[in-house]
């Protein structure tokens, strides 16, 4: 990333020094999702393919969705092939900024979670959540000798009817600082994430690994 915060993303090619670290680990979660949002130039082959669709990004406009496409491709390629240990893959959550987005006065204060008829995922978390299950089934067709075993924690769903969340005013921050509607308090939805996480593993240290998804 530069000066100007835009960053250079190789989609091809699986960074080094994440490929090193996670072969230190027998279990490993991934998650991925706002960070593709940001201003970014793509390379394939090392070779400029284009960049994020904001306007100062002066490069062949690339589809968020086709952009992320490709990152989920490579990387859950690289864990079927080149990891021994059990993936998690944990898909994309959801953002609840209210009268404004981020930069903009947005907030969260609501207390209370929506009920299910009250919730629709946002269009790109929707796709972002598809293209995820897709590639790791994908991936499934190059596991061999029953390792890496991956597994999806599909928590989009749940965690677009969790409002009620979110740091917002509270998160340790400067003054006049954006309200935080994006990340996630510690109570609440993580700890059901971290039940859903134990109650997927449970199955595998007993010998009856689960090829189903949640």
């Amino acid at each position: 990333m530069d000066k100007d915060y835009l960053a250079m993303l190789h989609l091809d090619v699986p960074d080094r020094e994440w490929t090193n670290q996670l072969q230190e680990y027998d279990i490993a979660i991934f998650s991925t999702g706002y960070w593709h949002f940001r201003k970014s130039l793509y390379y394939v082959n090392n070779t400029l393919l284009g960049g994020s669709l904001h306007e100062e990004v002066n490069a062949t406009k690339i589809d968020l969705i086709s952009e992320f496409q490709m990152t989920m491709e490579t990387v859950m390629r690289h864990i079927a092939t080149q990891y021994r240990g059990i993936a998690m893959i944990r898909t994309v959550s959801v953002d609840h900024f209210e009268h404004g987005q981020w930069d903009g006065g947005g907030k969260c204060n609501r207390t209370h979670p929506y009920a299910r008829k009250d919730v629709t995922v946002p269009q790109k978390n929707a796709q972002m959540n598809k293209v995820q299950a897709e590639e790791l089934e994908k991936a499934m067709t190059l596991v061999t000798r029953g390792f890496p075993k991956l597994l999806l924690l599909n928590v989009t769903d749940s965690a677009a009817m969790r409002p009620d969340g979110h740091p917002d005013v509270y998160r340790n921050q400067p003054d006049n600082s954006p309200n935080d509607c994006l990340h996630w308090c510690l109570p609440g939805p993580i700890d059901m994430w971290n039940q859903l996480v134990l109650h997927t593993l449970e199955p595998i240290y007993r010998g009856k690994f689960l090829t189903a998804t949640l």
